[in-house]
């Protein structure tokens, strides 16, 4: 079985090397990568593409979130799988994403629970796995790809700013006109009171 694992650096393809793990009890499956030693005992690593340009990682993380197929993730498979001819069943994280693989490759895509511990694993354990991927560079490029997607995602909209200001200039003009008339009725009390005495 042929796992599938997106990263901020790249995509990642693991090859279960333990077969039993794959039909084992979640339980079971936690036991196997409890350090980076068993991990490497249970799953290896078949290849690794990195992304060349930020951009890059922007564009195809971007497609991940909406479960559509990027450039370099169609590459990426075409490569690993569909061109050695491989018939392994692939596994990964997005049922969606699994699904449309499925429809547009042919491939073979499995999710479920025992898939889904296997790759926490991995990520567990994923620089240990990985070579050639700096833990902090990694770090870094998580951190301002977060930034970017939320930037992308949370538009600046002028309309929004506009309604602010609407609204505390309608919020003063009725200050304002409560101000008057409870001063008006204070007024009429005044005088009604001090005309009596």
């Amino acid at each position: 079985m042929l796992i599938l694992v997106e990263t901020a650096a790249g995509y990642g393809l693991f090859k279960v090397e333990n077969s039993k793990l794959i039909e084992s009890d979640v339980k079971d499956i936690e036991k196997c990568f409890v350090t980076s030693e068993e991990a490497r005992k249970n799953v290896s690593l078949y290849s690794f593409s990195k992304f060349k340009k930020f951009q890059n990682a922007f564009d195809e993380t971007n497609k991940l979130m909406e479960s559509k197929l990027g450039k370099g993730l169609k590459k990426f498979l075409k490569k690993n799988i569909i061109k050695p001819k491989l018939n392994e069943p692939l596994a990964l994280c997005d049922k969606t994403l699994g699904g449309l693989i499925k429809k547009k490759y042919n491939i073979n895509v499995t999710y479920t629970n025992s898939t889904q511990e296997i790759i926490r694993g991995i990520r567990t354990h994923l620089y240990e796995l990985l070579v050639g991927v700096n833990e902090e560079d990694s770090k870094l490029l998580k951190l301002s790809l977060s930034h970017s997607l939320n930037r992308f995602k949370l538009k600046f909209s002028a309309d929004k700013v506009d309604v602010m200001i609407v609204q505390a200039v309608g919020l003063l003009e009725d200050l304002d006109k409560e101000i008057n008339v409870f001063s008006m009725r204070l007024k009429d009390h005044y005088l009604t009171y001090n005309v009596i005495y």
